[in-house]
């Protein structure tokens, strides 16, 4: 995909215009309940219909803002903290005012930053310029449940929707065991408790909303938050902590409130990381933390087993890419493998090391890119387009500033790659301006699990906060009007983008892309 720049579209608007102004004019100290604040009266201006307002802010409501977007921008100005004394010397007080409006200046003369709903809020540029309000995620629906969602499956042209659902009350199997002991000593009425559960729910759209029914349900003594579902010979693959594998399909076509068990496999002993089924021959590829790559032969329920490669440490996810008919496997070591089919099986091709050195927590794949996010907040993004030479090119690694990722998926329609951590943010990173554009706090505080765009170009993400939530991205971050204005950083030339299709109806300009253009350098 190419990306064009129209340099005419700027032609009348003064090189030197930014879309606000900002300075911070005076302060003043006020005194409530023998406690003294100080305020400093901010004055922003709208240089687009010559609009100013006049804003006072505690260095508390300073340090706040600080906080919730250095995790997205660590370049931004420091600025001073607050101080368990009061301060007295005007020097002092005319520093601090100093720092905290090269903060602002900063800020607001960046476009990455201006997409930031806390930033403009604590600006009230809402309110006092609601033309200019930037788009961001919109929250569409959200589905509650009983318990903390690890993992979901939707089959959209049958409604069905398969949960890995934990129960957050109890830590162990330990505990659950100890529970139900307790409860039965003491006459308890209710069933046994158990870690996790297995839900299948048929979706009924009514009013617009969905509306969900349970149709079949399996409760599992350990923790179990890895599934698999394969729709040609709708099979359920549920992997457990404890190295089992159980799997379900249904007694008759289609039927998913009469789910039977079709194999129950131990040959794992630790957590299943990862799943495959070949519908053809009836494979099960499997991977797991003890650092077994096994494949299972289904045929006539034989289930034998055959070890693919025994790593040196534990995996920690399993992708099969079609197209290319190669595994590729990520560990606790951050090594990416490739397995590829040589004579009557598949065997280690690549190994390579990723520049986090960390354990690789969840991968995606998107043509012939890989996306990694690891335990350390770093993600990768690796071509391997040149897999045929045994190599694979690192060619953007970007640093989440040691934010566990629990999830990452990439959507081509907007360049974008989405990260979920364990904090609950779901961060958008967009690959044309090389930079972050948007954060929301998605199932904050709780971590979010789960990330699935459909074919509407929602985002679905599920969290420890027992929820499903679907978010609709905006068709522009921008309006027209802030685009317009330049913001004195220099013109990109044009450039292919980082995941170059060769395909021409991609090819677009700024007319068309109000993020093309964008710098991440000052």
């Amino acid at each position: 995909m190419i990306f064009k720049v129209d340099k005419t579209k700027n032609n009348n608007i003064s090189k030197n215009s930014n879309l606000f102004s900002v300075s911070i004019n005076s302060y003043k100290e006020i005194y409530f309940e023998r406690k003294c604040d100080i305020y400093y009266n901010i004055q922003i201006t709208d240089n687009n219909i010559k609009k100013s307002w006049e804003i006072e802010k505690t260095i508390d409501d300073f340090q706040n803002l600080y906080e919730k977007i250095f995790i997205l921008h660590p370049y931004i100005p420091m600025i001073p903290k607050k101080t368990l004394f009061k301060i007295t010397s005007l020097h002092t007080m005319d520093k601090r005012k100093f720092e905290l409006q090269k903060f602002l200046n900063f800020c607001i003369n960046r476009k990455d930053i201006l997409l930031n709903n806390d930033f403009i809020n604590f600006l009230e540029i809402p309110q006092n310029c609601p033309n200019l309000v930037l788009n961001s995620v919109k929250k569409e629906e959200e589905l509650s449940f009983e318990l903390s969602v690890t993992n979901f499956i939707y089959i959209k042209n049958k409604k069905i929707l398969i949960l890995a659902c934990v129960n957050n009350d109890f830590i162990s199997s330990d505990e659950i065991n100890l529970s139900n002991i307790l409860s039965i000593r003491n006459n308890c009425s209710g069933g046994k408790s158990s870690l996790s559960y297995i839900i299948i729910y048929q979706l009924i759209n009514e009013n617009a909303k969905s509306v969900i029914n349970k149709i079949w349900e399996k409760s599992i003594f350990v923790r179990a938050d890895i599934i698999y579902f394969e729709e040609n010979k709708e099979i359920l693959c549920i992997g457990c902590d404890d190295g089992k594998i159980y799997l379900y399909n249904t007694k008759s076509k289609g039927d998913y409130k009469k789910m039977e068990l079709y194999g129950e496999f131990s040959f794992h002993n630790k957590k299943i990381t990862g799943f495959y089924i070949n519908p053809i021959n009836m494979e099960l590829y499997s991977c797991s933390l003890d650092s077994m790559f096994f494949c299972s032969d289904l045929r006539d329920k034989l289930f034998s087993k055959s070890l693919i490669y025994n790593n040196n440490c534990g995996y920690t996810g399993l992708k099969y890419i079609k197209e290319e008919n190669i595994f590729i496997t990520i560990d606790e070591e951050g090594y990416i493998s490739i397995f590829c089919f040589i004579y009557s099986n598949y065997k280690l091709f690549l190994n390579w090391q990723s520049k986090a050195i960390n354990r690789i927590n969840t991968l995606f794949t998107f043509n012939k890119f890989i996306f990694t996010g690891c335990q350390n907040g770093i993600i990768n993004v690796i071509d391997m387009s040149y897999i045929n030479f045994s190599l694979l090119v690192e060619i953007n690694t970007i640093n989440l500033i040691e934010t566990e990722i629990n999830c990452i998926i990439y959507n081509p329609k907007n360049d974008e790659i989405i990260i979920g951590d364990e904090k609950g943010n779901i961060i958008l990173w967009n690959n044309k301006i090389n930079n972050y554009i948007c954060c929301f706090k998605g199932h904050s505080p709780y971590a979010v699990r789960h990330l699935w765009i459909d074919e509407d170009n929602l985002l679905w993400s599920s969290g420890d906060d027992k929820k499903i939530k679907k978010w609709i991205f905006p068709k522009k971050w921008f309006n027209e009007d802030i685009y317009l204005f330049s913001f004195n950083l220099k013109e990109k030339k044009n450039k292919k983008n980082l995941l170059d299709f060769d395909d021409a109806e991609n090819d677009i300009s700024s007319d068309e892309d109000e993020l093309n253009g964008w710098s991440k350098n000052l």
